[in-house]
């Protein structure tokens, strides 16, 4: 069981049958070994450096789940060199995850009423119809009618010019459905002169999870995709998320400062993947879903990866995965590592190492 990962899946069942299976959640029955203290320098040459490094603490199973398998060192060529105004020239990469989203705005509709000289008409919202209103209603009697509604929270009613005003939906955000009219043989004259039309003037926009819609986004590193990750999950629930996916070892997520206040941000700092590491990947399809009547929240929900800090270029100088005794590394000048556990010589070349 030891250093295995695990892949579990859930799905419910009843009488009809079983569902569809969840996202898969995968495990690792390990913990990630404690770092090792810093190298110490055993000799130094003109062509050569040679360094040693202890075991970490962690080097049993009952402790971290997996004994250490080896040791990796790396080079970052062009690093500078540690002093009191840069004290760390490596940097570690740092990429941003945000949800974009429209910032909320209030539904408004327009009612116009054309060639009506006397008779009724109704409206309709959410299959509830209003009572009956005059050819030639105020403001305020179109308000107080839709207002009564139970399935409309709270509107407002402004005459725009004439026969035309606007209904701006108050508590009831995001891109809602439309009013409707009813006309037929009740406003005269009849036969189509006489009509009530109700068209989108400002399309809604609200919060992300408004109204019961279950939005959320999945992110993707080196072939590994997280399960579903809610709009709101904290920064340590995505830390988790993204350390359980095998490619990924360990990482810092903090809340980050969204574009608006309806969007959320955060930033991933990673601390064992070494270099400028390839972008992680986002899904943002199941962020804009219909909500509890079939209307869409927020149809502009966007999940974007980009890169805030690049990590400092680096070569792997040395890879001692499978060979967990060797803990002593002879750093040779001008000898870069050629992809093969081996070194050739690059002349004019100098590299400064770092332990992974």
């Amino acid at each position: 069981m030891f250093h295995s990962a695990y892949r579990f899946k859930l799905a419910a069942k009843n009488i009809a049958g079983r569902s569809a299976p969840s996202a898969a959640r995968t495990v690792l029955a390990a913990n990630l070994p404690f770092a090792t203290t810093a190298p110490s320098i055993t000799d130094v040459s003109g062509s050569k450096i040679s360094l040693v490094w202890d075991a970490p603490n962690a080097n049993f199973v009952h402790e971290s789940g997996s004994p250490i398998t080896g040791y990796k060192v790396y080079a970052f060529p062009g690093a500078g060199l540690v002093t009191a105004t840069n004290p760390a020239p490596i940097s570690e990469e740092i990429q941003t995850v945000e949800i974009f989203v429209d910032a909320q705005t209030s539904e408004v509709q327009t009612l116009t009423i054309t060639g009506a000289t006397s008779g009724t008409f109704m409206l309709s919202w959410r299959n509830e119809a209003t009572t009956a209103l005059t050819f030639n209603p105020t403001a305020q009697e179109i308000e107080d009618a839709l207002n009564a509604l139970t399935t409309i929270g709270q509107v407002d009613v402004v005459l725009v010019s004439g026969s035309i005003f606007d209904i701006t939906f108050n508590t009831d955000l995001g891109n809602v459905e439309m009013i409707e009219s009813f006309t037929a043989a009740t406003l005269l004259p009849s036969g189509g002169t006489a009509t009530v039309t109700v068209v989108e003037k400002t399309r809604g926009s609200a919060p992300l999870g408004y109204d019961e819609a279950p939005a959320d986004f999945t992110l993707s590193f080196r072939g590994e995709q997280t399960p579903h990750l809610s709009w709101n999950i904290s920064a340590r629930d995505m830390e988790y998320s993204l350390e359980n996916l095998a490619t990924i070892g360990d990482v810092t997520v903090a809340a980050g400062i969204p574009t608006n206040a309806a969007s959320k941000a955060w930033t991933i700092r990673f601390h064992t993947e070494v270099g400028d590491i390839p972008m992680m990947s986002s899904t943002s399809g199941r962020l804009s879903r219909p909500g509890k009547f079939g209307y869409v929240s927020n149809n502009n929900a966007l999940c974007k990866v980009v890169q805030t800090v690049s990590g400092s270029a680096a070569l792997l100088a040395w890879d001692g995965s499978s060979a967990p005794s060797i803990r002593a590394f002879d750093f040779v000048d001008n000898i870069v590592p050629d992809g093969k556990n081996t070194l050739k010589e690059k002349r004019g070349t100098r590299w400064r190492c770092s332990f992974g």
